[in-house]
């Protein structure tokens, strides 16, 4: 698609296939699948407009904002609520921190009237209603049975800097294949390990509802660029280049690109495993908060797992 004057997708050249539809036209049909196409390939991300009105917005967003700075985990552009899962992978003490974090949010959500709660009954709503061919649930640990966290709350805080160039499929394992002989202590877990038998690692699609916008930046630029196993970074927080399969320099500068800014009470699902990009610094005295997460299949495509 070509961007327009009203559009939240810009730039000179919209070179995946990018749509954005409203809530209304989504809620209660059946007639397109909009995960299923991405899954297979005719669609690269969509925005659904409209997912909460402009008072449940507010609600929501006066809500996650008083959660307590304590509880609330650094990240390179902020923080994060609940703890994310690397957390476990290989960190002392990560895996009684996550799952510490996992349940204040989850008795936050179990509130009935809390606004926490209304927003994950709508992302649920909205997948069941995005993703309708297929079972949708979110992933339960297979050490004690208990739900990973179904979507978190970030807070890209202005003068932290941006969240690196990335794409999804470069964190996780690319065999659907769990660690053999299993890990002796909780100290090595990683925690793709404790995930479902039938949790397939890829493809992978991320997610995110915006609460709110900055004043400046903060947008996710999208570039030209897939992922592949031989294309790598030399250090996490390298913004400028990625190295090729040949050792040579990719700089970002020299990638074609284009620019997401959903707006707030909208929600963008996109095919965030295989798609490099990243978050643009936020500038100004608002910090840009979001509420999302990753999608998975299952391993026979019979269902999805939303997670964060």
């Amino acid at each position: 698609m070509t961007s327009n004057n009203n559009s939240t997708i810009s730039g000179e050249s919209i070179f995946f296939k990018f749509m954005e539809i409203g809530y209304d036209a989504v809620r209660g049909s059946k007639e397109i699948d909009y995960i299923k196409r991405l899954k297979e390939k005719s669609l690269d991300g969509f925005v659904v407009k409209g997912v909460l009105n402009t008072d449940e917005l507010k609600l929501v967003k006066d809500y996650v904002e008083t959660i307590p700075e304590e509880e609330r985990i650094g990240f390179p552009a902020g923080k994060i609520y609940p703890a994310m899962f690397s957390t476990i992978n290989g960190t002392k003490g990560g895996f009684k921190k996550y799952f510490d974090s996992l349940d204040s949010y989850n008795k936050k959500i179990q509130t009935a009237d809390s606004p926490l709660s209304l927003l994950t009954q709508r992302m649920d709503e909205f997948f069941k209603n995005t993703g309708n061919s297929y079972n949708v649930r979110v992933p339960r640990n297979t050490r004690d049975n208990n739900l990973v966290a179904a979507s978190s709350v970030r807070f890209f805080v202005p003068g932290t800097g941006n969240l690196h160039v990335h794409c999804g499929h470069s964190h996780q394992p690319s065999k659907n294949t769990k660690q053999s002989p299993p890990p002796a202590t909780e100290d090595e877990i990683r925690f793709y390990d404790i995930l479902p038998d039938d949790f397939a690692n890829l493809p992978q699609l991320s997610y995110f509802m915006v609460l709110q916008n900055p004043e400046e930046g903060g947008e996710l630029t999208v570039y030209d660029l897939l992922w592949d196993e031989r294309i790598t970074k030399d250090y996490p927080e390298n913004n400028e280049f990625l190295i090729d399969p040949n050792g040579n320099r990719l700089y970002l500068k020299d990638l074609k690109s284009f620019a997401i800014r959903p707006m707030p009470g909208d929600v963008l699902v996109f095919s965030g495993g295989p798609i490099w990009h990243r978050v643009e610094e936020v500038k100004g005295s608002l910090p840009r908060i979001t509420f999302g997460g990753f999608v998975n299949f299952t391993k026979d495509d019979s269902g999805i797992y939303y997670w964060s």
